[in-house]
């Protein structure tokens, strides 16, 4: 269950849009808050909600959150937790469209890391295709398992720094690849020069992406 969050409505109470802003491994949902005013005027009524991930970061339970554990990089056991909570997070996101009265065709993920490979794993699974995904510095949980259950094929956005030692700009630009020849419409951005972090270079990209 999610049971803290963060929302920024720029919508004047009538939501066109719904975002739902992911954080990386071992933040929470305020962490990614101040970016929402960057892509606001790229959308159609906004509102942005940015969930803290349902489970506590596993190395600093009282500090930050986290979707799935990293601390066994074994594939499947990480499978097993991303559908844990992307179970969670549908279940968020459903209770959402219905109190905004909106539809999946209007939802929007925006990620970060984990939160962009989360991003990717759920939107792909979605009953309905939604409007697209904007990952930052991300990758697919599992190639076999992405290209296997994919139901959905929204517009897809990957931005990745040339420099990322946390999550390899290859994998980025291999989820891209995976992704594009399984029929969907995927951008890849490699910016040089950039660790594992969103910069003005990223946010441009991402604003442009959102004129949806």
């Amino acid at each position: 269950m999610i049971d803290n969050f963060h929302i920024k409505d720029f919508s004047n109470g009538k939501p066109q849009t719904i975002v739902f802003v992911l954080h990386g491994y071992g933040a929470d949902g305020e962490n990614l808050l101040d970016l929402t005013q960057f892509f606001a005027s790229s959308l159609k009524a906004p509102v942005f909600i940015c969930p803290d991930a349902p489970f506590p970061y596993e190395f600093m339970p009282q500090m930050g959150r986290q979707w799935f554990a990293l601390s066994d990089r074994n594939e499947e056991k990480m499978l097993q937790g991303a559908e844990i909570a992307r179970h969670i997070l549908v279940e968020f996101i459903e209770s959402n469209l219905k109190k905004f009265n909106l539809e999946y065709k209007d939802v929007i993920f925006i990620g970060f890391s984990q939160g962009c490979m989360m991003s990717v794993y759920t939107a792909l699974k979605l009953p309905q295709v939604c409007k697209g995904v904007l990952g930052f510095s991300g990758t697919m949980i599992s190639t076999d398992e992405t290209i296997a259950s994919v139901i959905s094929k929204p517009k897809v956005c990957l931005v990745h720094g040339s420099n990322d030692q946390v999550v390899q700009c290859s994998l980025g630009k291999f989820t891209g690849k995976t992704l594009k020849n399984l029929g969907l419409d995927c951008q890849f951005h490699e910016l040089p020069n950039l660790e594992h972090s969103i910069d003005e270079r990223g946010i441009k990209i991402g604003q442009e992406f959102l004129k949806l």
